[in-house]
């Protein structure tokens, strides 16, 4: 079906030729008469109802071409942080050096991001029978190890992405194990150090801020799910958490040398990270929103 012109003198285009035109470059929809975009193109401008194009566009011995149009172009998102977690530490000569080894060694990033959870797990362990053994030297053992246990994980969540990123050893399924073993670790550290509390208080401290922790992480994945930047900011991120609970069980253990009791140590441990987990997630939220609405 060709094109025809009114009686008012305005073209009728054809509805294939009206979409081949609108893809043209420069060519843009004037809607109420006023264009959102001044026209690029040269010729006459011919008014077709609620749209104007140039004359030559309807010419039958110019072909027309579709093309990009400006209306193609995707909509910018604001520019935010990495999706990966900044570390001081994967900047370390030493932490290349052992990732490199681990590399050479066939250790996948996979093995050491479960690794992880078996850490995690000993120092929960540890940390929560330190309130239940009756001896305060036992107890400032399990709570000494149960610290150096929790370093060991943060350990082995740098190195997975280090093995993974800078050997190129990032595997379908790598996101998989970066995430999921990271909340089973906060789970068993968390909850372990409410049990070490050694009263019921202490375990209810250690749910909820074992749920706070998960709960921070997913606002964070849920913005990189709609397209925002993942935020890692804290207060009381990982590493933050992790350096609270470690510096917590160390205290706690030399409490225990001195005066054979750590319930205070652990439980106001607790009660700063669930504060900073939710002033956290609100920051998160704030940022995700402030994204949303801006893009």
């Amino acid at each position: 079906m060709g094109d025809t012109t009114s009686s008012q003198g305005s073209v009728i285009a054809s509805p294939s030729r009206l979409k081949a035109v609108m893809r043209r470059p420069g060519v843009q929809l004037l809607l109420g008469g006023r264009p959102a975009v001044q026209l690029k193109a040269p010729g006459p401008i011919l008014a077709m109802d609620r749209y104007s194009f140039p004359m030559s566009d309807f010419q039958d011995d110019q072909p027309i071409v579709p093309g990009p149009s400006p209306m193609d172009a995707p909509t910018p998102r604001p520019a935010g942080p990495p999706s990966r977690r900044e570390l001081k530490t994967r900047s370390r000569p030493w932490a290349h050096m052992l990732a490199g080894s681990l590399a050479r060694r066939q250790v996948s990033p996979n093995m050491v991001s479960l690794s992880s959870v078996l850490f995690s797990a000993l120092a929960g362990i540890l940390v929560g029978f330190s309130g239940h053994t009756g001896s305060a030297g036992l107890a400032a053992v399990l709570l000494l190890v149960g610290a150096g246990c929790i370093q060991l994980r943060l350990l082995a969540n740098m190195l997975d992405g280090l093995i993974a990123v800078e050997n190129h050893l990032h595997t379908a399924t790598g996101d998989l194990f970066n995430e999921v073993p990271d909340r089973v670790d906060d789970l068993f550290i968390l909850i372990g150090v409410g049990c070490g509390c050694g009263n019921t208080t202490g375990l209810i401290l250690g749910l909820l801020a074992a749920v706070g922790a998960v709960f921070t992480a997913y606002v964070r994945l849920l913005g990189g799910s709609l397209g925002m930047p993942q935020y890692f900011v804290g207060p009381m991120a990982k590493q933050h958490r992790m350096a609270l609970v470690t510096v917590a069980c160390v205290i706690a253990g030399l409490e225990q040398l001195r005066s054979g009791t750590s319930v205070q140590v652990l439980s106001l441990a607790l009660l700063i990270l669930i504060a900073g987990v939710l002033i956290t997630a609100g920051r998160r939220l704030s940022l995700i929103t402030h994204d949303l609405r801006s893009s």
